[in-house]
């Protein structure tokens, strides 16, 4: 089954000290986005925004945690603010894939 249905995410990925930051920016159905190597180096934060394409609303926003072993291997940790209608998956030692389990629009109280 296919779907009409797109969703972009963006991913900025923080590295403490400098304040560096690179944005991420992928769609539905994209190859990997290549992020710096050389945030690759400590541990790093980042945040998270999911909209679907069509309608322009958000489906999911928070952040993770990922450090990178002695052998180059990524470690994630999703922490308290992940994103609960979105799974995250490794797809290799320094990839990761991202799941939509509920695509339901965000609803923000006033």
């Amino acid at each position: 089954m296919t779907s009409d249905v797109k969703f972009s995410m963006t991913v900025k990925i923080f590295n403490g000290e400098k304040q560096e930051k690179v944005e991420v920016n992928t769609i539905t159905d994209d190859n990997y986005a290549v992020v710096d190597e050389l945030l690759m180096q400590k541990e790093i934060v980042t945040s998270i925004y999911v909209r679907n394409t069509n309608t322009r609303e958000y489906i999911g926003n928070g952040s993770f945690y990922f450090s990178y072993d002695a052998h180059g291997v990524a470690i994630t940790d999703e922490g308290l603010n992940f994103p609960k209608n979105l799974k995250l998956v490794h797809a290799g030692n320094n990839r990761f894939d991202f799941h939509i389990i509920r695509a339901t629009p965000l609803r923000h109280t006033s």
